[in-house]
């Protein structure tokens, strides 16, 4: 592999990854090399040739009771394993991801540590019954949508605020306008009521994102977020299921952005009227 520009640890990041399993072996214990064979399986001149580069990387240090992973190492090989993990989860959600262009302001942090949830063949409708679940579940709610790809979103909306549950909505401008001349008389009712907060935005995102607080024992609230992706035809493509703190502060400040330079929905009826 060629390194990155001025990635002059490249040699030693590889060596992490080729020799994960020695490091971790050797986290919490220290074995002489002959017990390093019979734990991993190796050869005895592959675990000499490896243990020797990771002396000399610092990962590993050694003494005549055996070999130990070292601070430097354990740390490497976490953060390696975190890389893993992370990686697996965004290209776990490609084909959610697929429909969106290539600069679209989604970071890593928000997908990774996520679950994606896609259409299947006997589970075709996936997809939107993780996103009304994930409505109804809430105690409170906010949004910044796309689209509505189901009506019985925009009623599940409604029963939550009817809740006395706090319900904050950012509409597109598009949606804004659909949703008002199909469904004027739901928009209205939730409008009036108190839990309800609705906003609207010329602008629109190549996504939609919800973020749902629920109360837990003791006083605590969980918090997680939902990435919705669409099809050609606004069809609901996948969503992505996500309560990693990283991923929350990321939509949290996404949507108070988006929150921010929109119009109150009220004064959006007012201008149609």
């Amino acid at each position: 592999m060629t390194p990155p520009d001025g990635d002059d640890r490249f040699e030693e990041i590889e060596l992490v990854a080729d020799r994960a399993d020695f490091l971790d072996l050797l986290v919490d214990r220290r074995l002489p090399k002959r017990d390093v064979v019979d734990e991993l399986g190796h050869s005895r001149s592959t675990v000499n040739r490896a243990l020797d580069d990771l002396v000399e990387a610092g990962l590993v240090d050694e003494t005549p009771d055996g070999c130990r992973t070292t601070l430097v190492g354990r740390l490497a090989l976490e953060e390696y394993r975190r890389y893993v993990r992370h990686s697996n989860d965004i290209l776990a959600a490609s084909e959610a991801l697929a429909t969106l262009p290539k600069d679209c302001d989604i970071p890593a942090e928000a997908i990774a540590g996520g679950t994606t949830h896609l259409p299947r063949g006997d589970r075709p409708y996936e997809p939107y019954q993780q996103a009304e679940g994930f409505i109804d579940e809430s105690n409170a709610f906010r949004a910044a949508v796309r689209t509505f790809s189901h009506p019985s979103s925009l009623q599940s909306i409604r029963s939550v605020a009817r809740n006395g549950n706090p319900v904050e909505i950012v509409f597109s401008r598009a949606v804004f306008d659909r949703l008002y001349a199909d469904y004027r008389d739901l928009m209205e009712t939730l409008v009036e009521l108190d839990a309800f907060s609705g906003y609207v935005a010329d602008v629109s995102e190549c996504f939609s994102v919800l973020i749902s607080d629920r109360n837990q024992p003791g006083g605590t609230v969980d918090t997680s977020v939902l990435i919705a992706t669409y099809g050609a035809e606004n069809d609901l493509e996948g969503v992505i299921v996500n309560s990693e703190p990283a991923a929350v502060r990321w939509a949290e400040a996404w949507y108070e952005r988006y929150r921010d330079a929109a119009l109150p929905m009220v004064d959006a009826m007012t201008d149609d009227d």
